[in-house]
């Protein structure tokens, strides 16, 4: 995550600033009303959760908003910021359309009855997204390279599906994936090392993975990867971690009780230290693709008026 984080280019705060004032010169277009239209069409709704997703009366901005499992950017604005369509006992293939959703962050399809392939295109159709969750249904085939494209990637959930074949070692290139979850499919072949870096991760109930750290005849993933992105990275803080210890203890006597009720938790607990830094890390990569949507929002506007 640390390393992640020194590798990953920020905007400044000016630029943050400036971008965010300038957002509400930009207004949502057709697009994610089609996203949904499409998307409601390629699933089948047998105990009608999204029967409220009605596309005939949309008067006004803001109106898909509403929707069930929708949340927009602003209540105001028809941009889809997260899709939350969990235990709605959906069935068909992974939803058509979402890449007509041009700012989404977030995909919930869980606890369903979703079958057949992961796209192989799928960094083409969430292109922004941070949290994929896809567990509990019953997608199958292989996990497809394709989502090492999803470069905002924070939390990938696959769990209880059917996937097959081998874990890409391309998805080393996610440098903002955080957690991680293929438990009880059917994966074979080495568990990529640079994944013990993360502080979640989980594979347990795949028959055929292997540890190379701990199983000796594992076959190596580095073996024939040209381009592979290099040994893991060591997560040795324990130089950085002891002389903040030192220095929050010599400046102690200065700081009222209060403040070490608050920073003295996160600096004692790791537990706690871990989830602040995972949550700040979340946040920030919130913000950045925030910040490049209403960017490139603008230009299209900008566009659009020289037009």
């Amino acid at each position: 995550m640390f390393v992640a984080m020194k590798r990953r280019a920020l905007s400044t705060p000016l630029e943050v600033l400036f971008l965010l004032l300038l957002s509400n010169i930009c207004c949502g277009s057709e697009s994610d009303i089609e996203c949904l239209r499409t998307l409601k069409q390629s699933l089948k709704d047998p105990h009608n959760y999204l029967v409220d997703w009605d596309f005939t009366n949309l008067y006004f901005e803001g109106s898909i908003c509403s929707f069930t499992g929708v949340e927009c950017w602003s209540a105001t604005e028809n941009k889809v910021l997260n899709l939350h369509l969990s235990n709605m006992g959906l069935e068909g293939h992974f939803p058509l359309g979402l890449e007509d959703c041009s700012s989404l962050t977030g995909l919930d399809l869980s606890n369903n009855h979703l079958s057949g392939p992961i796209p192989a295109d799928i960094s083409k159709t969430l292109t922004f997204v941070t949290t994929l969750d896809l567990s509990n249904n019953r997608f199958s085939g292989e996990i497809p390279i394709g989502l090492s494209n999803c470069r905002y990637l924070n939390v990938l959930d696959l769990q209880h599906n059917q996937l097959t074949g081998e874990i890409p070692w391309q998805m080393c290139h996610l440098i903002r994936l955080t957690s991680i979850n293929v438990d009880d499919n059917l994966l074979s072949g080495p568990i990529p090392p640079f994944f013990s870096n993360l502080s979640s991760g989980s594979f347990a109930n795949n028959p055929g993975l292997c540890d190379q750290l701990q199983t000796p005849d594992c076959p190596s993933i580095y073996e024939g990867n040209i381009n592979f992105c290099g040994p893991p990275v060591s997560n040795n803080f324990s130089g950085t971690d002891a002389g903040m210890s030192s220095f929050y203890l010599s400046m102690g006597v200065g700081f009222a009780t209060g403040f070490w009720v608050i920073f003295g938790a996160l600096l004692f607990n790791m537990t706690w230290r871990t989830a602040y830094f995972l949550f700040m890390d979340s946040i920030s990569d919130k913000i950045y693709v925030f910040v490049v949507l209403k960017w490139n929002r603008l230009i299209a506007s900008i566009k659009r008026n020289k037009a």
